[in-house]
């Protein structure tokens, strides 16, 4: 957290201007730059948020279209294989 008795504020929040970061040490300005500053309206916490829950959302899609995909393989040799085993235990 940082200490905000030492930088100029804006309603609470840390001004992004050259004496505020000029003040800054490098932990306090990667803190910042997580948390306080909006790059068109999100920080970058909430940016790398939405950019994960898109890569899992691209994943889960990409499965159901393999599945999609695979199906018309994995039926009939999933049926075969359950035909073959029937036909061993009943001597067929």
């Amino acid at each position: 957290m940082l200490n905000k008795d030492k930088f100029i504020l804006d309603d609470g929040k840390i001004r992004f201007c050259r004496s505020n970061i000029a003040k800054m040490t490098v932990w306090e300005y990667c803190y910042f730059e997580l948390t306080d500053r909006n790059i068109l309206g999100y920080t970058l916490k909430e940016s790398l948020k939405n950019g994960v829950e898109g890569i899992k959302c691209l994943i889960f899609c990409f499965c159901e279209l393999l599945s999609i995909l695979l199906f018309p393989i994995v039926l009939p040799t999933v049926a075969y294989k359950a035909i073959k085993k029937e036909k061993k235990q009943h001597k067929i």
